[in-house]
């Protein structure tokens, strides 16, 4: 389901309608993402799928945006849209369960509705992976010190309406 819905050419925004409310574009959310975000960030943007969120928070100066998605096609698709715009961005194809990088190696996790995609029903395995899912890309390995020092952006439907969470810890 997923790798035929990425295959189209327009940017996925959830839940886009007129009867149903959607997920906030980059112009609707950048006030609270400046207040929170520094353009000196180490950005994970986890599940970002074909939102043009990552290239333009890239456009306005945060140029340290590391993209994952475990969709092969958008990444690809995103790399090569981006490639010119976008030179230091990064776009990998990534489980979100089982993400491999460092501990701390970023400042900032974003979470446009990947929470929300994951969340498909209450089943054994479904909250499972959720639970890796938080621990792997909120956490970062160290609660603590990512509370802290870091902050961690969701944009989320669940439950409605639309919310946007801060946690910023005792960020200066």
């Amino acid at each position: 389901m997923w790798r035929q819905r990425m295959e189209g050419k327009s940017s996925l925004t959830w839940y886009k309608g007129k009867t149903t409310p959607k997920y906030g574009e980059y112009t609707e959310l950048c006030g609270l993402l400046h207040k929170y975000m520094r353009p000196t960030d180490a950005i994970l943007v986890a599940g970002c799928g074909n939102s043009t969120l990552s290239a333009d928070l890239y456009r306005v100066g945060y140029s340290q945006i590391t993209s994952v998605d475990n969709s092969e096609v958008v990444i690809r698709q995103m790399r090569d849209k981006y490639k010119q715009q976008c030179p230091k961005m990064e776009w990998l194809k990534m489980d979100l369960s089982a993400m491999d990088f460092e501990d701390g190696s970023f400042s900032c996790v974003l979470d446009k509705a990947a929470l929300d995609a994951l969340m498909t029903d209450a089943s054994l395995p479904v909250i499972e992976f959720i639970d890796k899912y938080l621990n792997v890309t909120l956490n970062q390995g160290s609660p603590l010190k990512h509370v802290c020092t870091g902050c961690v952006v969701k944009v989320s439907l669940w439950p409605p309406p639309l919310y946007v969470t801060f946690q910023t810890g005792f960020r200066q």
